[in-house]
């Protein structure tokens, strides 16, 4: 598998765990060091990633993600870190809503699995 395949693995099963309004599955999918810095929150520790993943998965709205580009900047035996460019899409009652987004994503492969270190997503703001 390439690396960018790899990463594209990586975030594939982070997506059907959110698809799939799974919190426990989510959650699993990070590393117990992991820092999430969403669109709204910045949250480091157990705790907190935990409790900004609940929040995902149980908003009203659908979330997913349509990476159109993914450049990997780190792979080194366990440790894979790539950037993407994409839009995040939110269906809700119907409606499709769709907004340019941006990734930061280091993993590290463990026993389980890879697992999020650091995720770093934002929406950019239009001028």
């Amino acid at each position: 598998m390439s690396p960018e395949e790899t990463a594209r693995s990586v975030f594939a099963e982070l997506q059907a765990a959110v698809a799939a309004r799974d919190g426990e599955g989510v959650t699993r999918l990070f590393h117990e060091d992991a820092v999430l810095i969403g669109t709204s929150a910045y949250n480091s520790g157990p705790e907190a990633v935990h409790a900004y993943l609940r929040l995902v998965v149980e908003q009203p709205a659908s979330l997913s993600w349509d990476l159109a580009e993914v450049d990997v900047f780190l792979e080194d035996g366990d440790l894979l870190g790539f950037a993407a460019l994409g839009e995040v899409v939110l269906v809700e009652d119907g409606n499709e809503d769709r907004a340019p987004f941006r990734l930061t994503l280091v993993a590290r492969r463990t026993p389980d699995g890879w697992r999020v270190l650091s995720f770093h997503g934002s929406i950019p703001s239009v001028p």
